[in-house]
This record gives C-alpha cells, sequence and structure tokens, in this order.
C-alpha cells in the first residue's frame, strides 16, 4: 500500500519504506541521499528519521515549480507585454 509523501505541498505516493516519492528524492542534493543510504543499511532508524524530516523541509522550502506557460505568461507580465492568454 502507498503512503503519501512527507512533503506537505507534494500529493505523490511513496513507498512504505521510502521517506518521500521520487519527485521530491531528486530534488534532494547527494550528499543527503548518501547519508541517507548510509543511515538505511547501518539499521540507524533514528538517523534516517531525522534525515527523513530534513529532506521533506529542505523540499518545502524550495519555490513550486511551476508549467512552461505559467512561467511564460509571468515573463511576459514583467516585459510589460500585457494580455497574455
Amino acid at each position: 500500500m502507498a503512503a503519501r509523501c512527507k512533503t506537505a505541498r507534494c500529493a505523490g505516493t511513496r513507498a512504505r519504506w521510502e521517506v518521500v516519492c521520487n519527485a521530491c528524492f531528486r530534488q534532494l542534493p547527494p550528499a543527503l541521499i548518501d547519508c541517507m543510504k548510509r543511515a538505511k543499511r547501518g539499521g540507524n532508524r533514528a538517523e534516517l528519521d531525522r534525515l527523513g524530516r530534513e529532506a521533506a523541509a529542505l523540499v518545502e522550502a524550495r519555490p513550486p515549480r511551476t508549467g512552461a506557460q505559467a512561467a511564460y505568461q509571468s515573463i511576459a507580465r514583467q516585459l510589460g507585454e500585457g494580455g497574455a492568454a
């Protein structure tokens, strides 16, 4: 059974043993991923939980991603090109 991602803004699903969903996992820095792997292999559940909370907070702190159309409209407004549909 899939659980919800631990990141507040994300509606993705994750496997029971994963900390965050795949989309959020790809946004994490490699150093944090390595620490999470070492904690999991070593059986250090407390450290893995702490790193999971840190990973979720890191992903939540980033601005939400926008689609190409929304980005284009935002830039058009900033440049004063007016009524983009």
